[in-house]
């Protein structure tokens, strides 16, 4: 054997390879130390508790719904029924695994990169050996562990399922595994929005529209616009859409007319969170050149000379200038007063604080961050709001009624899902950030602060709601809807919503993380509609109150929206229209109903937001200080001095 050809690669180059192969894998040194802080918060604690409880109430309406159909007899009979309890049963847990997996994916990561920004670290970790890829991907699969351990929490339920009848094992392993999918891919596309982003508001928002374009907008542009056949379509939409593949695994006819493409379908979301891992970790490696490149220049700039200090520069040639300035400023001053109201202009780039200082703040924090985000946004918005009536108009729906509830219905839920998640982030993000203690050493009360991000979140929505607004307003003008009923629905939107504005407040100040109070705030609404009405089914099951479940209606927006775009809306002309529990009203006893339970629902929303002002300074572990009732600073004048002795 010759010693010098017959060797082995030389012990650096392995090495070299090594640590290549480790730089690859997703659980570094990010990965455990995420994954020990997420495993020791409490929140995790409480969403699973939260996510057991809503899968024992889907599960339960379930079973009352079933149970209700009628008594079996009969061995084969009772057979049958368990069979048909079972695949209730798995069709609830896949509606609700699914929905809840793509929900709690985005939130998960909102603040994964973003809060290293904000607690200034993020550099730090990049000037470390670990790669951006390790960075994102320990980051994206430790938060994705917590979705993983509610799918495990949730095993029980199937193995019930199993134990029922009904359900093959290949349905429950093929929804379990898309439940993972869909968790993963939309907690990759919080992560991603995450990377450039530092608002967990903006991040959840856009991550929520990116949801909603890929798996609601385009499969509806395919079917209604393309034109395509259902049978092909339906092969294509599964394997794509994890809605419509947990539809095809819950209904056994679907699944045989159609086949099961739920491998399909995995396979597609993970090359989507692989290409969406690459993009985070490429904007997170433009950020480490961009500070290197600062760090560079800075280092350039300090060996140029020392600028001339106070004591060299010469003193008497700075009295001149300092007095150009002054006549300069004085005489901006004496020329803006002199000049007509309409011909005045700023002196400068600042601006007058009013006496309300967080008023005149939030009024003018926009929506997005930068103002080419709002413009994108809102061209956005309009243009894929154009898209769909250019949709339904080819298919002769834009002149139904029908189509236009569908239209209002969709709004609430986009305008529930703004207020929502805008409110539950207005004080929470302060405190993540810097803001939080320098805001409450300022003398200002509980009420001009909580008040003030009021307006300031009224005033972020405007923009879309006045969207919602005038496509109502427009139709009911051209006469497509009645115009009471548009004007109906517009009261609809905006008082319905108040009450997450409130609510969403409250958990804002009263928790510490963002992510906590938007998922609390959501669930809020969730368990308010579903909830309650999961449980009113449960009842009727057991007791048999058929009509009980439909009370819910009474505070429910959606039906309001649905019913008030009818079609023989005017107040002269005798209809009647059905509520909830089979009671039968005219439409002016309709208008009236609406009309009260908006105005009870704004009257709930200002009692929670009084409430939450009045304890502010209790919640926030702040002493009383010198403020005024309305929350502005009161003027703390020096008493006067005290008569000297005589001598």
């Amino acid at each position: 054997m010759n010693p010098i050809t017959d060797t082995a690669p030389p012990p650096r180059a392995a090495a070299l390879l090594l640590r290549h192969l480790s730089g690859l894998s997703p659980f570094g040194p990010i990965f455990g130390k995420e994954l020990r802080t997420t495993a020791r918060r409490k929140r995790s604690y409480v969403l699973r508790v939260a996510y057991l409880g809503g899968l024992l109430l889907a599960m339960l309406a379930a079973w009352a719904e079933t149970s209700a159909r009628g008594m079996y007899a009969g061995i084969a009979a009772q057979t049958q029924a368990q069979a048909e309890l079972g695949r209730s049963f798995f069709a609830s847990f896949c509606v609700f695994s699914i929905v809840a997996m793509a929900a709690i994916g985005p939130v998960l990561t909102s603040t994964a990169v973003s809060a290293e920004r904000l607690g200034k670290t993020l550099h730090v970790l990049l000037m470390t050996p670990i790669t951006a890829w390790q960075i994102v991907a320990g980051k994206l699969f430790s938060r994705l562990f917590v979705a993983l351990t509610l799918l495990g929490l949730s095993l029980p339920a199937l193995a019930l399922v199993r134990l029922l009848g009904g359900v093959e094992l290949w349905q429950m392993a093929g929804i379990l595994c898309v439940c993972a999918a869909t968790a993963l891919a939309s907690a990759a596309i919080g992560l991603l929005f995450s990377t450039f982003m530092n608002r967990a508001y903006a991040v959840i928002l856009m991550s929520y529209a990116a949801l909603l374009f890929l798996y609601a907008f385009l499969p509806f542009v395919a079917i209604a616009g393309l034109g395509v056949r259902f049978l092909p379509w339906m092969r294509v939409f599964g394997a794509c859409n994890p809605f419509a593949c947990a539809g095809t695994l819950a209904e056994p006819q679907t699944t045989r007319m159609f086949g099961a493409v739920w491998e399909s379908c995995v396979l597609v979301h993970l090359a989507f969170t692989a290409v969406l891992l690459t993009a985070s970790a490429a904007v997170l490696r433009r950020v480490a050149r961009k500070a290197g490149g600062q760090s560079s220049t800075e280092s350039s700039d300090s060996t140029a000379p020392p600028l001339p200090t106070p004591a060299t520069a010469p003193a008497p040639a700075m009295a001149p200038a300092i007095s150009d300035t002054a006549a300069d400023i004085n005489g901006a001053l004496a020329a803006r007063r002199a000049a007509p109201q309409h011909h005045r202009r700023p002196v400068g780039r600042g601006r007058d604080v009013s006496d309300f200082p967080v008023v005149w703040r939030e009024v003018r924090r926009p929506l997005m961050a930068r103002r080419w985000q709002s413009i994108a946004a809102a061209i956005l918005t309009i243009g894929l709001l154009i898209v769909t009536y250019a949709l339904v108009a080819w298919n002769d729906g834009l002149a139904s009624r029908d189509t236009h509830r569908v239209y209002a219905v969709i709004f609430n839920g986009l305008l529930w899902l703004l207020t929502a998640v805008l409110s539950a982030t207005a004080i929470a993000q302060e405190k993540e950030s810097d803001t939080w203690t320098l805001l409450l050493t300022t003398p200002l009360g509980g009420r001009a602060i909580v008040w003030g991000k009021v307006l300031g979140l009224y005033r972020r929505i405007a923009w879309p709601f006045a969207l919602f607004a005038a496509h109502l307003l427009v139709f009911g003008v051209a006469d497509v809807i009645d115009l009471s009923g548009a004007l109906l629905a517009i009261w609809v939107l905006f008082s319905f919503n108040t009450l997450w504005v409130a609510t969403g407040l409250y958990l804002s100040l009263r928790l510490h993380k963002v992510t906590v109070a938007v998922i609390l705030n959501l669930l809020l609404a969730v368990m308010l509609y579903l909830g309650v009405g999961a449980v009113l089914v449960i009842v009727a099951g057991l007791w048999g109150f058929r009509e009980l479940p439909e009370q819910v209606g009474w505070y429910t927006p959606y039906y309001y929206l649905v019913v008030g775009i009818s079609e023989n809306w005017p107040f002269w002309r005798n209809g009647v229209l059905r509520m909830p529990g089979d009671v039968r009203v005219g439409y002016t006893e309709f208008a009236l109903i609406v009309t009260f339970v908006g105005a009870a629902h704004v009257i709930v929303a200002t009692a929670i937001l009084s409430a939450t002002a009045s304890a502010f300074d209790r919640i926030v572990g702040r002493a009383g200080g010198p403020v005024s009732r309305g929350g502005s600073p009161r003027v703390l004048r020096a008493a006067p001095p005290a008569p000297l002795a005589p001598a």
